[in-house]
């Protein structure tokens, strides 16, 4: 099972900024997914759409925050994943950038909550993007240099 968590989880880090997500128009979205989202998100006007994998990701801005929602098909949220300060992030996973990897500007950080309110923190940099447990472990790094070029 907790494999199958980290699965779920890594996937909502990683397709959108590595696989080819499919832009959606709002017809496209099943009608339980736009059920969900307007019920639970009544301000939010216009959300950008993705297909990611068998998922459903809104993104939208709220006073200048962006936020991404994921939600299965039927309806059901999976995770939510809200852009933060660096100031954020706890300072081991700081610690443990400076530590053991090589000094990378951070250009990126997150926070991802997952339904079951599980939390990650993803921080990604000019090279490689990472995803931490609330804890402070290393669950992930990707290479992001596939983007940059």
């Amino acid at each position: 099972m907790k494999t199958k968590i980290v699965i779920i989880t890594a996937a909502f880090f990683f397709t959108t900024a590595f696989a080819s997500a499919q832009i959606l128009k709002e017809k496209q979205v099943p009608q339980p997914v736009l059920d969900y989202f307007k019920k639970n998100y009544p301000s939010v006007d216009t959300p950008n759409w993705e297909k990611v994998q068998e998922y459903y990701e809104a993104s939208y801005s709220v006073e200048g925050l962006h936020y991404a929602l994921l939600v299965d098909s039927i309806g059901t949220q999976i995770a939510t994943k809200v852009e933060i300060p660096v100031v954020e992030v706890p300072q081991k996973i700081i610690d443990y950038l400076k530590k053991e990897e090589a000094p990378q500007k951070i250009t990126g950080t997150e926070r991802i909550t997952k339904a079951n309110e599980t939390i990650f923190f993803q921080v990604e940099t000019n090279d490689f993007v990472y995803v931490f447990d609330f804890q402070g472990k290393l669950v992930t790094k990707e290479s992001d240099r596939e983007e940059n070029e």
